[in-house]
């Protein structure tokens, strides 16, 4: 059931500023608005956790000669990917069909958006295989660090809507570079949407 928490935390988010604000930061729809930002999000950070656990959870199958580390981080990129592709599939047909969505939603710059994070998970999951490996402090400190980024990536606020100087200093960070520039739903005209994407 983990695999499907994504399904929860978006559901779980759209009920709360449901009752809070009347509309969401862009669009019309309160589920497509977060799970437009909080997919990308989630392919980086699925990934990059199911990567770093690969020496530890497949010790026994690497004690096979004809079985390489290299055999055991594809195989497991590609379960994870198709899963996370699975799993945001299933939450954008329930928002379209279920919800009766009516947007006008940036499927390409989404897709870019998810294969951006898929690609980071990758990069700093394979990291994280050697360095957590040689230094046990420095799991602590990565989940540490790792944990309030949700809170600052962008997936349920747009930066834009920040005063400056924190507009500035939040888009330093590149996990909202990958939640907001990945195709924000959308009812607004073309040019307020085009506005939109060069923000990122």
């Amino acid at each position: 059931m983990g695999d499907f928490d994504p399904v929860a935390h978006v559901a779980m988010m759209t009920v709360i500023f449901q009752a809070i604000a009347r509309m969401p930061a862009l669009g019309l729809s309160f589920p497509l608005f977060f799970a437009s930002g909080y997919l990308p999000f989630t392919f980086y950070q699925r990934m990059s956790s199911f990567m770093a656990g690969t020496m530890k959870a497949n010790k026994a199958l690497l004690s096979y000669p004809v079985v390489s580390p290299l055999d055991a981080i594809v195989s497991r990129f590609i379960l994870q990917f198709m899963t996370d592709a699975l799993v945001a599939a299933v939450i954008l047909l329930m928002i379209f069909e279920l919800g009766r969505c009516d947007c006008v939603y940036g499927h390409r710059r989404h897709g870019r958006g998810c294969q951006c994070g898929r690609r980071a998970g990758l990069g700093i999951g394979t990291i994280n295989i050697v360095m957590f490996a040689r230094f046990s402090l420095y799991e602590q400190i990565f989940g540490i660090i790792n944990r309030p980024l949700f809170m600052i990536s962008g997936v349920f606020f747009l930066p834009e809507s920040l005063p400056n100087p924190f507009r500035d200093y939040i888009l330093y960070n590149p996990w909202c570079t990958l939640s907001c520039g990945s195709g924000r739903a959308s009812t607004r005209n073309t040019a307020q949407t085009a506005r939109q994407g060069l923000c990122y």
